[in-house]
């Protein structure tokens, strides 16, 4: 090999592993050190809402690092006069949570995508969209990590369904103090109406299931939770979701059933029923 292409080559490879390799650097906090690029990402991202919703903004910072020139946030919205954050009634907002991914630019920090009160996860697989960005930026666990469609969730039970296997991610359900409970997904779905649901968590490198709906059977890990009525059966779907819960109901022939509530039942550790079908 040449001198000066052997130069290259160790150039190139030493960017490679510095990029991989880059310090992480934690804004969640403000310091003295920190102060000034925090600042500039927050400022820009607090213009981007205002411009959208015409409110000035706080924020409470629940993540926010960086590394490789990419900045990863998540937080909460609040406004700055201390009034509620309020929309119309048609507007579709789930108030009051934020995201965004920095990109730093000739120096400066921009904003790469965010997004305000989105009512899905929106940056769902984003880490593959940006492959420069280190993945500890994000969570432990974090949707933006994850394939747009997950094919190797199973319960190891062999259940009657569609016949597809088909499994989408719709959200993380997180405790009172914002931990991750879980990850609620979908099989055997079209349309978001779906014959399985599962609630899953990774932790140590395995994923343990929490909830598991099959057609009629709802389970946790204590076992059987309800059933729900086989006649005419055609799915289910979900209303809403809360922080620690969803409600949904299920659709046969006549229209829909009456909700359920499935949440997280914080004295015995277990996700439930408390409203059945």
């Amino acid at each position: 090999m040449k001198p000066r292409f052997l130069v290259v080559f160790l150039l190139l490879f030493a960017l490679r592993a510095y990029s991989q390799n880059a310090p992480i650097v934690d804004y969640k906090v403000k310091t003295a050190g920190n102060i000034k690029e925090r600042t500039e990402m927050l400022d820009a991202l607090r213009s981007r809402i205002y411009g959208q919703t015409k409110m000035t903004v706080e924020f409470v910072v629940k993540h926010f690092k960086a590394a490789n020139n990419y900045a990863w946030f998540e937080g909460d919205a609040q406004r700055k006069d201390g009034k509620p954050i309020t929309f119309r009634e048609d507007d579709a907002n789930d108030c009051c949570h934020v995201e965004a991914l920095f990109q730093r630019r000739a120096g400066k920090w921009i904003i790469a995508e965010a997004a305000a009160f989105s009512t899905d996860v929106w940056y769902e697989a984003i880490a593959k969209k940006y492959p420069a960005a280190p993945k500890e930026i994000w969570p432990k666990n974090s949707p933006a990590l994850l394939s747009a469609y997950i094919n190797t969730l199973h319960y190891p039970v062999k259940t009657a369904g569609t016949g597809r296997n088909n499994t989408k991610f719709l959200r993380a359900l997180k405790d009172k103090k914002g931990n991750l409970l879980g990850n609620v997904y979908i099989q055997d779905f079209n349309n978001d109406i779906f014959n399985k649901l599962l609630i899953t968590k990774q932790e140590e490198g395995k994923t343990d299931t929490l909830y598991f709906i099959n057609n009629y059977l709802f389970m946790n890990p204590q076992g059987q939770n309800i059933t729900s009525s086989q006649r005419e059966f055609n799915g289910y779907k979900i209303e809403s979701f809360k922080s620690d819960s969803f409600d949904m109901f299920g659709i046969g022939k006549h229209g829909a059933s009456d909700g359920a509530t499935i949440e997280w039942n914080y004295k015995t550790k277990l996700f439930e029923v408390v409203q059945e079908l």
